[in-house]
């Protein structure tokens, strides 16, 4: 679970892909392109 204020951001600490996740819960500001992203990967998108 993120907010969308984390999205494009790279910090010290790797935590995993992307492509790791089977289900994303973010609020409505997440960026188009990583809306996109998680649908190619099959990922659930929870918007709340």
């Amino acid at each position: 679970m993120t907010d969308s204020s984390k999205f494009g951001t790279t910090k010290s600490v790797y935590f995993a892909d992307l492509k790791d996740f089977d289900t994303l819960v973010t609020d409505e500001g997440i960026p188009d392109a990583y809306r996109s992203r998680a649908e190619e990967l099959g990922i659930k998108l929870l918007v709340v």
